[in-house]
């Protein structure tokens, strides 16, 4: 096989994967706790039984093949006891928008290369947005 076939057999392994059986149980508990007024994002957790590794900064909950209509909602900042601080990508679904879908999540004490919490990256982004208003001011 030469090395064109190789590098094909690797993309189309890739995105045929079927996912990696994951047991969500304790995500779902983290967004309950941590998360109590998004009731709805803790249900949408407890769907995601499949990740598929991006690369060892990302997880992700949908397929390559995965083709929902999906609209970006937010994302939000969840503290697990094994996996670090981890930024959780959230969607809207297109076809019925009080649907919630996960995306994925990043692990951002390895993004950052040290140890963070979510009240650190809240208080960070509370900061830069004062930043932003101090030099951009409206009205």
């Amino acid at each position: 096989m030469n090395t064109h076939e190789q590098d094909y057999l690797r993309w189309y392994k890739r995105l045929h994967h079927p996912g990696t059986p994951f047991d969500p149980t304790l995500l779902v508990e983290l967004t309950r706790a941590q998360l109590p007024q998004w009731p709805g994002i803790a249900d949408a957790m407890a769907r995601c039984t499949r990740t598929w590794v991006r690369s060892e900064l990302y997880t992700s909950f949908s397929g390559p093949l995965d083709k929902r209509e999906r609209r970006f909602f937010s994302s939000y900042f969840l503290d697990h006891p094994t996996l670090g601080t981890l930024t959780v990508d959230v969607f809207r679904s297109a076809t019925a928008p009080e649907d919630f879908i996960i995306g994925g999540f990043e692990h951002l004490d390895r993004v950052l290369g040290r140890r963070t919490s979510a009240a650190e990256m809240l208080e960070m982004g509370r900061r830069a947005r004062a930043c932003h208003a101090k030099q951009f001011p409206s009205n």
